[in-house]
């Protein structure tokens, strides 16, 4: 009698991992798409969280450029990460803007009066007002995967 509880038991649990490998492997297909669409909300919240500096050109080493303003070198990237395998956003500034984000963001000691100049905490901002967004992507995501 133990033998067949076994067997069914053995079988039950061989079904069940089959049934949550294929909801995985609908979900992946979902949920890369659900990542784009969290980069792309991550990135218009951070754009609306930024102040447009009134600066338009910029002197270096005696070359007038252009200014790059914070509001308009906002990037993200979607990857898998190399040890756990799961997939993350990243959301950051860039060549010409990524350096001052985290003294915009922070705060900053200002080297000629040494005060505090303070941040503005944008990146907490946009997060803020994007956390409904991201769980509504999240949630079309599953719910697409799962009715197919």
């Amino acid at each position: 009698m133990s033998t067949k509880v076994t067997l069914e038991y053995t079988d039950a649990v061989n079904g069940l991992k089959a049934e949550v490998q294929k909801l995985k492997d609908l979900t992946d297909d979902s949920m890369e798409t659900a990542f784009f669409e969290i980069g792309a909300i991550l990135k218009s919240q951070i754009e609306k969280s930024m102040p447009r500096s009134e600066k338009e050109q910029e002197t270096r080493k005696g070359r007038t450029r252009k200014h790059t303003h914070l509001v308009d070198d906002v990037k993200y990237w979607v990857g898998i990460a190399k040890k756990s395998g799961q997939r993350y956003v990243s959301a950051f500034g860039g060549r010409d803007t990524g350096y001052k984000w985290g003294w915009i963001n922070d705060g900053y000691i200002h080297a000629g009066s040494k005060t505090f100049v303070p941040g503005i905490h944008f990146l907490e901002k946009a997060l803020d007002r994007s956390e409904g967004m991201i769980e509504d992507a999240i949630d079309d995501a599953l719910e697409e995967a799962t009715h197919e």
